[in-house]
């Protein structure tokens, strides 16, 4: 019996077997039985944007603004936003046809504000740092007007519309992320 002891002490001393007691209990052989077990889930940090839709400028509408939607289930709601064009260079965002193209701008505040006031002007491959309104994770689905909790400001000057005639597009890509 002693031998056995000592096994055993050695097996717990090695992480061979938990020292700690299971949580879950098995019912005792009756005309009813229960048992019980311990439910849990570990969530990491996670980070969803949402509420975005295509825009579209024009001669007469050289500005569209968009609100938009960060969830995140990290309680600071703080977050880190990258911006990135497809076109453009050395960190400038543009619009191209494939021949000609035409620069832009973007520009984007949080509802509750951070660096620089809570706006910040983005150039492409730009991460800036912001949290969401009173800490409030945000919705997930980001189905409501009122999930909203960023507003993204597209624009271009007149100047850069002196191009030629054509349909000039770019792919915008946001990126949130912890910070």
């Amino acid at each position: 019996m002693l031998k056995t002891a000592k096994i055993i002490s050695a097996m717990v001393l090695s992480g061979l077997i938990s020292s700690t007691a299971f949580a879950a209990n098995d019912g005792d052989l009756g005309t009813s039985s229960t048992g019980n077990l311990q439910v849990s889930v570990n969530l990491p940090e996670v980070y969803r944007i949402g509420g975005l839709s295509d825009v579209a400028l024009s001669v007469n509408s050289k500005s569209v603004t968009q609100n938009f939607c960060v969830y995140t289930n990290n309680t600071t709601g703080l977050y880190r936003l990258t911006v990135a064009g497809a076109n453009g260079a050395n960190g400038a965002l543009a619009m191209t046809n494939g021949n000609n193209s035409i620069p832009y701008e973007v520009a984007v505040h949080n509802v509750q504000g951070g660096a620089n006031g809570g706006i910040h002007l983005f150039h492409s491959g730009d991460a800036e740092n912001f949290i969401n309104a009173s800490h409030a994770v945000g919705a997930i689905d980001c189905n409501d007007a009122s999930d909203k909790t960023a507003t993204m400001v597209i624009s271009v000057t007149e100047s850069a519309l002196a191009v030629p005639q054509g349909l000039y597009t770019d792919t915008l890509t946001l990126t949130v992320a912890a910070q």
